[in-house]
């Protein structure tokens, strides 16, 4: 198998940077997510790795093969890249069996050595071999789809929102069964998609863009516990956001004071804390660095409940203060009315500078 390198890459639409000096690399048998919102460069990236757009400044390589040399009019057509795509919308061929969308590309020989009807039989799909996608669910059409890319056996594997289309139960199950299939494939694996969660659960390493550039590459948690500024923390949930200054080390918020190191005294700081990051003790009664809090609001999500909560306190600066939104696990919350104490858990709190 092969390493996929993209060295500088940058591209774009008339006045539009859409992807800015980006590099990174993907090893054989690793799977990386790039993460973030819409119009950031990730499906532009993955296009110039595929070869559905010219590059225009930077290198591309597959193992120690070049796929595209910008500037220099190297470009190896799609069809000789070796890479496997599948999108959004899964493409399959209206007009093609299930079993001929997946043999679509194989060579007489592959499709004559029983590779078909194997990758059938591992997703347990083989009774669906002569039906047309029409005819299939969502979630069998983005497993055909996921198989025919995989069938060439491809060194590089391109994957784009494969799961946006889906309810939020089947995408769940299908999440597992693509990451073990994309594991055993061995291929290197570049996956976009917008969904925080998602990249969490199938990443090797999560790739942040924003605005084309590489905002942060890392393993996953320590994106998560690490954000690297206030736009990669909030990609990873509800925060609540408190601008304030620091004073004597700390910055004072509605959840309290909280530790601002590396930042100078009288420097203006951006405190986020996550909502699940709040910790609620439903005692009123005074403890050490709670600040007392009454439940505006206390709502059921499930698995989890979000309350919305007023701080009590003096000294809170703004007015009215803030409410604070806190998400705990379970089905017993305080009712609405209450008192409550709240503090934030420290390794979900992240203070940033907060001049920009």
């Amino acid at each position: 198998m092969r390493r996929l390198d993209i060295a500088n890459v940058s591209h774009r639409f008339a006045k539009t940077l859409a992807v800015d000096d980006v590099s990174l690399g993907v090893e054989a048998g690793e799977l990386v997510c790039l993460l973030g919102p819409s119009g950031c460069g990730k499906t532009t990236l993955l296009r110039l790795v595929a070869g559905l757009e010219t590059l225009q400044a930077g290198r591309i390589a597959i193992g120690d093969r070049p796929m595209a040399i910008g500037g220099q009019r190297h470009q190896v057509p799609p069809e000789q890249r070796g890479v496997g795509l599948m999108f959004q919308d899964y493409a399959l061929f209206p007009h093609l069996t299930v079993a001929q969308n997946i043999g679509f590309g194989l060579s007489a020989a592959a499709r004559a050595d029983g590779r078909i009807e194997r990758a059938l039989d591992d997703v347990h799909l083989a009774h669906l071999r002569q039906r047309y996608p029409h005819t299939l669910s969502g979630g069998q059409q983005q497993r055909i789809a996921l198989l025919r890319a995989l069938a060439p056996e491809p060194g590089v594997l391109l994957l784009d929102e494969p799961f946006s289309g889906l309810d939020v139960y089947l995408r769940q199950r299908l999440r597992r069964e693509a990451r073990a299939m994309l594991a055993a494939s061995g291929a290197a694996t570049l996956l976009v998609t917008h969904d925080a969660e998602e990249a969490m659960f199938l990443a090797d390493r999560i790739v942040v863009l924003d605005h084309g550039r590489v905002a942060q590459d890392a393993a996953p948690m320590d994106i998560y516990a690490r954000p690297a500024n206030p736009f990669i923390a909030r990609l990873f949930g509800q925060a609540n956001e408190f601008l304030g200054v620091v004073r004597g080390g700390v910055v004072a918020t509605a959840l309290g004071p909280v530790p601002a190191t590396g930042l100078a005294d009288a420097a203006p700081a951006l405190c986020l804390v996550r909502a699940e990051g709040v910790e609620v003790a439903a005692d009123g009664g005074s403890g050490d660095g709670y600040v007392r809090a009454r439940v505006e609001t206390a709502r059921p999500l499930g698995p989890a409940s979000q309350l919305l909560l007023k701080p009590l306190a003096e000294g809170v600066q703004e007015e009215p203060p803030p409410l604070v939104e806190a998400r705990l696990s379970g089905t017993r919350v305080p009712a609405e009315g209450s008192e409550v104490r709240m503090r934030p858990r420290a390794e979900h709190t992240f203070v940033f500078p907060g001049d920009g």
